[in-house]
């Protein structure tokens, strides 16, 4: 598509036409493979409503740009991906597995769910949004200290209520992690936040050491 719209090539003057031009032509193909010639099955599980807003989305977004960029890597389109075809949401590995992680290969696993919550949120996908928020704080509950990475990605992606959350589990580590560097690599904004949720903590009395 990008040599059809391309000044040098044939300069195609209309994006959102040839995109929809695309999307029927690959309507109808997919019509036949799977209605008139039963070639391919189709799997039960994605919804008209699904369908249409993705549809709408995708038409949405290439009518305004000829590449499209989402801070999004393969593990979470992956995921996505399942989500729209099965309904099924993707989960992080649990229990000993990942007790047994090591903090970077925790994040390691952990990093495709925040950006399917930013994407969820980009994408006004309330469900991926919701769920995703769910799992990013059960993962927060069982080891605090990926809180700090994750306010970072958080804030990376501009998701500030999900830099809050994870502000707040940076909360009772405050006084330790001046001394061991690991606010060096945040903002004043981001320090400013965690101080805040310690103090608030400390005025509930919920710190602890």
């Amino acid at each position: 598509m990008q040599w059809v719209l391309s000044s040098q090539q044939i300069n195609f003057p209309y994006p959102l036409g040839l995109t929809l031009l695309h999307m029927v032509f690959s309507s109808v193909l997919c019509f036949v493979l799977t209605k008139v010639l039963k070639i391919m099955k189709v799997e039960e599980g994605m919804t008209l409503e699904m369908w249409t807003y993705i549809l709408l989305l995708q038409s949405n977004l290439c009518s305004h740009s000829q590449i499209i960029k989402v801070p999004v890597s393969w593990e979470a389109l992956v995921k996505l991906v399942n989500w729209f075809y099965y309904e099924e949401l993707p989960k992080p590995k649990s229990g000993c597995l990942w007790e047994n992680f090591n903090s970077e290969e925790k994040l390691h696993e952990l990093q495709p769910y925040v950006e399917l919550h930013w994407l969820g949120d980009f994408c006004l996908l309330g469900e991926l949004h919701e769920n995703y928020s769910k799992v990013i704080i059960s993962c927060l509950e069982s080891d605090r200290h990926l809180s700090i990475k994750i306010i970072q990605m958080a804030t990376n992606l501009f998701q500030w209520k999900l830099a809050k959350v994870a502000a707040n589990y940076m909360a009772p580590l405050y006084h330790h992690l001046p001394n061991c560097g690991e606010l060096e690599p945040l903002d004043e904004e981001l320090i400013d936040m965690v101080r805040a949720a310690f103090v608030r903590l400390s005025q509930e009395g919920g710190l602890y050491m």
